[in-house]
């Protein structure tokens, strides 16, 4: 401990030592911009002057923040990190403004002075000037604030090094403009590091001989008291080190920025991202998620970003600051220095660690499985996201293995179908992605056009009607694909003759990065549970070849299509799912006749006459998809207002069009021929000797006379047909029964005769005859 007597003779050192300090003053460092880490030395204090009150670049540069700062304080920002500074109380190496950069201290400090009120601006720097310790005062790019520069004498004690008198000094200091001009200085300008940004002011003040701040006999006192008791401290720790060296294992696993820098970029350069034009903001954010992990300061992080990424990439900040929000990952990572590793039998942590080093994991939403990705872009194997297998997994087991990791297989594969793989939906992701539609060009009717409709007059079937149905089926589809509450209920069915692209142009309408879930079920069961789990893992079911379907097949198939939630569990699962219906069905066949129910307003069948190819004139889908975003958008906005509008379900018009758009594809109704052949229904006039009473049972028995009629009308409903030709139903005591007029044998031969004029006409045939009309029809022009 040193005595009164000592501290005496240090002073009278300090004094002596001024005069031969001014004549080897060491000047600081300069930078053209303070993003940048590159510097050289001020040539002289003259060169410091002529900057802040001549320099163009200055001058134009603080005019440039003054009038962003009026518009934006984002816009300001990206002004402020292109003004000069220097380092006031250093000079650097000319390679970065980080503590292990420092040359030599410069004997001077920089005290800030912010937040002046307008009022007393004026006043503050009349007190400022007027100080004998004041060498340099200039206002501050805010015009808001003063910069003050001082000189400190530096202390004959080779026991004090330069930051802890650099430290004692600048706190003077601060009290004592504090004090002096009575606005309080910024208490975090206290690092030697610290860069102090120039401004252009033509009305600064100078004085190179000010007088320096040292330290009289109470500074001194109080220096060395800190430094004993610092020393006490560190004694009294280093005896309870054994009791506490698990805390202290886990500061020293906690990295300098320094220290793991070069560590860091090695990693990034193996994951593949290059800090280059274009890829700054994901090559940022990848860096401060390493540093995150990892734990290291944000301070010192931050530091480092904008010394090394800032002047190319101003967002560095920002981004940097974004990542170190995430504290719930902060130093999840332990940082291996040299003689340490992965070995042994690791915890579920470090188990992570090694995997997130080497892979990508996550869960998808969508199929349900997890799948993996190589972060190694060399020596990884899955570089594409690949669904995990028990192959899969042992490999990566095998790998662990073989690095001296001891751990099982089942613990292995509990940590990668646990939350450690976030949940990503591939169809959220593209959707995005997307840019914003223009509002104007119809980009999906101009896909609809690709497809040409055959022009049937009578039944609603022309190419406008076609676009109108087309545009709610596409919009619905995207909007069932990430809205848990929306259905894609109608199945957009296309007929015609084969080799025309029906079923190509529904495997590429689904843009690239999405056909991995587009399903053709040419052969599917309605009741089978890989069919229902096909709704919630697929985007687009295609119904290939589709035919009548009747009874248990046609329920089950309507109602999976309006299903929200499917109920079931996928194979390997221990429990049942609940799973979204996202899929949106769509189908093709080379048969007319497909529609057996008349209220089936699910089916959107059209004949087509030819496709354009998606092979040889691919689809702009980022345009079509934007569209149908936007539109599935606008509807949710005008639904949350009650306004009326265009909307991508249909409305009861639209079934009322569908019903008489179905009939032309609707299948012969056997029943009810063969009703109208043995039967008439009885009018309001008709004589009551002629109306007979008859049970179901007793028209089934003359209606289905050859077993062939019979398996036909096993699958229709008597009583429905029965009422909507017209009869009516009347119940008695033995059970429910019909009013008929019973046809006589002679009767049903004479409508069986064909007139001259019937046998004279040309019949309609289903596929040339609707083409020749399609030539006819006005929309085809």
């Amino acid at each position: 401990m040193i005595n009164f007597k000592q501290l005496h003779i240090i002073c009278l050192k300090m004094t002596i030592t001024e005069q031969k300090q001014k004549q080897e003053m060491v000047l600081p460092s300069f930078f053209y911009a303070i993003a940048s880490s590159e510097s050289r030395q001020l040539i002289s204090l003259d060169e410091l002057q002529r900057i802040i009150t001549l320099d163009a670049m200055t001058q134009a540069r603080t005019e440039d923040y003054r009038k962003n700062m009026r518009i934006s304080s984002e816009l300001a920002h990206q002004t402020k990190v292109m003004m000069p500074g220097i380092t006031t109380s250093v000079l650097m190496d000319g390679r970065g403004k980080e503590l292990r950069n420092v040359v030599k201290t410069t004997q001077m400090i920089a005290v800030d002075i912010d937040k002046i009120p307008a009022e007393k601006m004026k006043e503050v720097v009349q007190k400022a000037d007027a100080d004998p310790h004041t060498m340099m005062r200039f206002i501050t790019v805010s015009q808001r604030g003063l910069r003050i520069i001082s000189r400190y004498l530096p202390i004959d004690d080779d026991e004090v090094t330069a930051l802890e008198l650099f430290d004692v000094i600048i706190r003077k200091a601060m009290s004592y403009y504090s004090k002096l001009l009575g606005v309080p200085a910024d208490e975090q300008c206290v690092d030697i590091t610290r860069m102090c940004g120039l401004a252009h002011d033509p009305t600064a003040y100078f004085h190179w001989d000010a007088e320096a701040f040292g330290l009289d006999t109470h500074d001194l006192k109080a220096l060395y008291t800190k430094k004993a008791n610092e020393a006490k401290y560190a004694k009294r720790a280093s005896k309870r080190k054994r009791n506490s060296q698990k805390m202290v294992a886990l500061g020293k696993g906690v990295p300098s920025m320094d220290e793991a820098a070069q560590h860091i970029l090695n990693l990034l350069d193996t994951w593949g991202y290059k800090f280059e034009s274009g890829a700054h903001n994901e090559y940022v954010l990848h860096f401060g998620k390493v540093c995150v992990r990892y734990g290291i300061d944000k301070e010192e992080a931050m530091t480092y970003a904008k010394s090394n990424f800032s002047s190319d990439y101003p967002d560095a900040d920002s981004v940097m600051k974004s990542c170190y929000k995430h504290t719930e990952k902060l130093g999840t990572w332990h940082f291996y220095r040299k003689g340490e590793g992965f070995s042994g039998k690791p915890t579920v942590k470090v188990i992570k660690q090694w995997l997130s080093m080497r892979y990508e994991f996550h869960h998808n939403e969508v199929t349900g499985f997890h799948e993996v990705l190589s972060r190694d872009i060399i020596k990884g194997k899955y570089h594409k996201w690949t669904r995990i297998d028990d192959n899969i997994e042992n490999t990566i087991w095998t790998q662990m293995d073989e690095m001296g990791l001891e751990v099982s297989a089942i613990k292995l594969h509990a940590i990668i179908n646990s939350d450690f793989s976030e949940p990503w939906d591939p169809f959220d992701e593209y959707l995005r992605s997307l840019p914003k539609w223009d509002g104007k060009t119809d980009y999906i009717d101009e896909l609809a056009n690709r497809v040409t409709i055959n022009y049937c007059p009578g039944y609603h079937h022309s190419q406008e009607e076609f676009r109108y149905f087309f545009k709610k089926w596409l919009v619905s589809m995207v909007v069932a694909w990430v809205s848990p509450r929306v259905v894609s209920q109608t199945i957009l069915i296309f007929i015609g003759r084969g080799g025309i692209n029906k079923t190509t142009f529904f495997y590429y309408i689904l843009p690239p990065c999405l056909r991995q879930y587009f399903i053709n079920e040419s052969t599917a069961n309605y009741t089978d549970k890989d069919f229902m789990e096909a709704f919630s893992s697929k985007a687009l079911i295609c119904l290939d070849e589709l035919e009548s379907t009747f009874g248990k097949g046609l329920s089950a198939l309507k109602s999976n299509v309006t299903k929200l939630v499917f109920s079931i569990r996928r194979p390997y699962d221990k429990y049942r799912s609940e799973l979204l219906h996202r899929g949106a069905l769509c189908g093709t066949s080379n048969s007319i006749q497909i529609i057996t129910d008349e209220e089936n307003r699910r089916y959107s069948p059209w004949f087509v006459d030819n496709i354009e190819s998606p092979r040889e004139t691919p689809i702009d889908y980022q345009h079509v998809y934007a569209q149908a975003v936007a539109l599935g958008q606008e509807v949710t906005n005008r639904v949350k207002n009650q306004e009326e509008g265009w909307v991508y379900w249909l409305t009861t018009v639209d079934i009322d069009v569908m019903r008489e758009h179905n009939g032309m594809f609707m299948v012969s109704n056997f029943m009810e021929d063969q009703i109208l052949r043995f039967y008439k229904v009885p009018k309001s006039d008709t004589a009551p000797q002629y109306v007979k009473f008859r049970y179901s049972s007793e028209i089934m028995e003359r209606i289905g006379g050859s077993p062939a009629l019979s398996r036909n009308m096993s699958h229709q409903n008597l009583s429905a047909v029965m009422q909507r030709l017209g009869f009516k139903k009347v119940h008695r005591a033995k059970g429910n029964g019909w009013l008929v007029i019973e046809k006589n044998p002679g009767e049903i031969n004479t409508e069986a005769i064909c007139s001259p004029n019937e046998c004279a006409e040309t019949y309609l045939k289903p596929y040339r005859a609707v083409a020749t009309d399609s030539q006819n029809g006005s929309d085809q022009q």
